[in-house]
């Protein structure tokens, strides 16, 4: 990609506006990555088109070349839109990472955090919150089991089919919610049923979807 001053790269290169933190000091995690998509997927389509893409690029004062030009490598079938699968490739990675860290920093804040959200301290409250988030998403409709796999595997880094309690951690901050140690603590002791260390994905659906949401569908 050509950045903002003529040099060719692959990472996208921006025209920076305003104060902002140094971004070598600000990591992206997978979840974070994961929420700018979500965010961005206003409507809970499962893609974006370019004119989405574009809005966020032109706010975090990407050059609308090097927007489209990033976009269209993203979308290798030119079917006018990317999905989460396209968002989390790892081939991609390097340029969603800058992306990621530039528009959280301009829409958020220097912590990537949203702006008065207070942390969550009871699991049984950080789950309805993400399944009224993720309902939200899906216009009202019930969860599809497609939708969570779809964040569970995002999220998934190593692609192991089961998420390590910092990835169970990243994954609430990757939907805005904001936990405490201790609700980590408490989701491993209520979906480890085989106590691996791990929550895999039968577990997961296993037990929270009969005690919580009788009305979703997976």
């Amino acid at each position: 990609m050509q950045g903002a001053g003529g040099s060719s790269d692959s990472t996208p290169r921006v025209q920076r506006t305003g104060p902002g933190m140094p971004l070598e000091q600000f990591t992206p995690t997978r979840g974070l990555i994961y929420s700018v998509f979500a965010e961005l997927d206003k409507f809970g389509a499962g893609k974006l088109t370019y004119s989405e893409f574009e809005d966020a690029a032109v706010v975090v004062g990407i050059r609308r070349d090097n927007a489209k030009r990033f976009f269209q490598t993203m979308d290798r079938d030119s079917r006018g839109y990317i999905t989460v699968q396209d968002w989390g490739d790892r081939r991609f990675e390097k340029q969603l990472a800058q992306f990621t860290r530039l528009y959280v920093q301009k829409t958020r804040g220097a912590t990537g955090r949203h702006k008065d959200v207070r942390e969550v301290g009871n699991l049984y409250a950080a789950l309805q919150m993400a399944l009224t988030k993720l309902k939200l998403k899906n216009n009202g409709r019930s969860v599809s089991h497609e939708r969570l796999l779809e964040a569970f595997e995002f999220i998934d880094a190593d692609k192991s089919g089961a998420l390590s309690p910092i990835e169970l951690l990243d994954a609430f901050h990757g939907m805005g919610i904001y936990v405490t140690p201790q609700v980590v603590r408490e989701a491993m002791e209520t979906f480890d049923r085989d106590k691996n260390g791990m929550i895999d994905y039968g577990e997961f659906i296993g037990t929270l979807f009969p005690t919580l949401s009788k009305g979703y569908r997976i």
